[in-house]
């Protein structure tokens, strides 16, 4: 059971990845501009880290001390690296997923975010050299095929779609890619709290300068007390335990299978759906949610017997 934890970890992190679509809904419902939702969110985790990174720092200390942990030499290129997970990959979904939202529909918005699942694959076949096996493969085009049975891609409108739009969904799905990849790649006897700490910093100062430039003016931070339910909620489930639980997860299950598992995003956001929000799923959106739930025990076999590069780091 010990060895399946790390791709249960990925899931569980996609899976608080789902479940941020309706509390965004419930946040802009109560007034929170793009500015106050898109920064909040890193601001709160950031703080959230830094509170308890003491209680953290104690533990790893003690556990050092009777030699359960290894001892750490931070790099600078694991540490750039980091930051670069950080702003291109946190900050830039957030940013460019968010842009895209402005001038294309949501659903369309999603079919280019999930276009990570390819992307992902490629990745790794390119710069990593994971080879794309028989079992590899069906799990891709399973997951895929179930994509875009969930999202209903038949029934999604293209006017009004605008070329910007377009690139800022493919941005997003670009810049995920490079988060779920990277992850796999650091080092993991570097501590996972640390990791996450620093990629979220580095997210959450890349982003306020952004929303800064653009939005001159604009309240970053609401100061409604009611809202700052929303920016915590947020925080936690979008930028404190998924970060963390890819940290340790990602490198021990490898980017490939890391890439598919995180399609899970998608059925955990319709179900959810359908209990909070009362939308209606049809049969074949029940049978995509199949789909993908299939590929991805396909890509967890497949990582088990041939494991490729799910260890190698930067």
């Amino acid at each position: 059971m010990q060895k399946f934890l790390p791709y249960l970890a990925v899931f569980l992190g996609a899976s608080l990845y789902g479940t941020l679509s309706p509390v965004v809904k419930a946040a802009y419902d109560a007034s929170l501009t793009f500015s106050e939702v898109t920064f909040g969110q890193f601001w709160s985790a950031g703080l959230l880290l830094l509170i308890f990174y003491p209680l953290w720092a104690r533990r790893f200390t003690e556990s050092r001390k009777v030699g359960r942990e290894h001892n750490v030499r931070f790099d600078v290129k694991t540490i750039l690296f980091l930051v670069a997970l950080g702003v291109f990959g946190l900050s830039g979904v957030s940013l460019f997923y968010y842009g895209a939202l402005v001038s294309l529909p949501a659903s369309l918005s999603l079919v280019l975010l999930f276009q990570f699942v390819w992307m992902g694959v490629l990745a790794e076949r390119l710069f990593f050299r994971v080879p794309i096996t028989k079992m590899r493969a069906l799990a891709m085009l399973t997951v895929f095929a179930g994509d875009l049975l969930a999202m209903k891609v038949w029934a999604i409108e293209l006017k009004g779609a605008t070329l910007e739009g377009l690139l800022f969904g493919l941005m997003a799905a670009v810049s995920y890619t490079f988060f779920l990849v990277g992850s796999a790649k650091i080092p993991e006897t570097y501590p996972t709290y640390w990791r996450t700490l620093v990629m979220v910093l580095a997210g959450t100062v890349s982003t306020g300068l952004v929303l800064w430039v653009l939005f001159p003016g604009e309240r970053l931070i609401p100061h409604d007390s009611h809202h700052l339910f929303y920016i915590f909620w947020l925080g936690l489930l979008g930028q404190v335990l998924p970060p963390l639980l890819f940290a340790w997860g990602a490198p021990r299950a490898g980017g490939m299978a890391t890439t598919l598992i995180s399609s899970v995003e998608l059925p955990v956001g319709l179900i959810l759906a359908v209990f909070w929000l009362k939308e209606e799923l049809l049969g074949w959106q029940w049978l995509g949610i199949v789909l993908i739930l299939t590929g991805i025990v396909l890509a967890v076999r497949s990582q088990e017997r041939e494991p490729g590069t799910a260890f190698d780091s930067i």
